[in-house]
């Protein structure tokens, strides 16, 4: 079995893994949960600059100053377009944050990847132009098959989730179901090309784009926000990418297993500096009430 045909069959098994987490999102969301745009505007809008123009310009930067190879910049960019992650939902709520924004954020942003993605990803291929090959993405093509593959499962979750209330119950379960399909597909790869962990450059790149984006994001978030849950909320929002996304576009559409060596260094970062940033958040709280 050739390489390309073990990427395809990793693909498909990935991207079946996503569809089931994007359905377990979309069970626990309802039509009103997006009328949180209406009444938190400034929040809502912050949390969408933040990761739909602010993140992909942070990657562009990190991207051109370290003077990354074209496989590892193409890879932190499609990171970059990524929306927000389910995860990001839960670890709002630890951090004392805005949970119905978060859950508004992490849809909204979900929801329109799969016109602004495919808009960042062929401007990467364009500036980084990797030598000897001629990568191409045809944007009609590639925004079907995410619209596919993240909005359709969000709206059919939504859909059943409205007509069946007792499926929230297994939600949790649907989620860790698809994302372990995606991890382990993502490990099986690690198996067979161990070299992705290799890049101390990727390494860098990674923990460089979560922590100035997390950082720009509260500080953003302290000055134009009155409420301190929601700065919470934005800078996990902004924090924390659809890593399952990024994988499963690298897999089914660009198809160079190199470009994913960011995406998976950022997956344990994230968790990290995600959680880390809950844990100061619950500590001050203590204090406070302390004091």
């Amino acid at each position: 079995m050739t390489e390309a045909q073990i990427g395809e069959i990793v693909g498909h098994i990935a991207t079946f893994g996503l569809m089931l987490i994007m359905l377990s999102m979309g069970v626990m969301l309802r039509v009103r949960d997006f009328m949180n745009v209406v009444k938190t505007p400034t929040a809502s809008l912050l949390g969408l600059v933040g990761q739909v123009l602010l993140l992909p310009i942070m990657a562009f930067g990190i991207c051109y100053l370290m003077a990354l190879p074209a496989t590892l910049a193409i890879g932190l960019m499609v990171l970059s377009a990524c929306p927000g992650g389910p995860t990001s939902n839960a670890i709002s709520m630890i951090a004392g944050g805005d949970t119905a924004l978060s859950i508004t954020l992490t849809a909204l942003s979900g929801l329109i990847a799969f016109i602004t993605a495919p808009l960042v990803m062929n401007f990467s291929l364009n500036y980084f132009q990797i030598a000897g090959t001629q990568l191409e993405l045809p944007f009609i093509e590639t925004s079907v098959r995410i619209f596919f593959t993240t909005v359709v499962p969000v709206c059919l979750g939504m859909y059943l989730g409205g007509k069946f209330p007792n499926l929230e119950t297994y939600r949790q379960t649907i989620f860790r179901s698809g994302f372990g399909l995606v991890i382990t597909t993502s490990l099986l790869l690690l198996i067979a090309r161990s070299e992705l962990l290799g890049s101390a450059q990727a390494m860098f790149a990674a923990l460089l784009l979560n922590v100035s984006m997390m950082g720009l994001a509260y500080l953003l978030g302290s000055l134009l926000l009155k409420q301190e849950a929601q700065v919470r909320t934005i800078t996990v929002e902004v924090g924390l990418q659809n890593v399952s996304l990024a994988i499963v576009i690298v897999l089914t559409s660009l198809e160079v297993f190199e470009m994913l060596s960011p995406t998976l260094f950022y997956l344990p970062i994230a968790y990290v500096t995600g959680f880390g940033f809950a844990y100061l958040m619950r500590k001050r709280d203590r204090r406070a009430v302390e004091a």
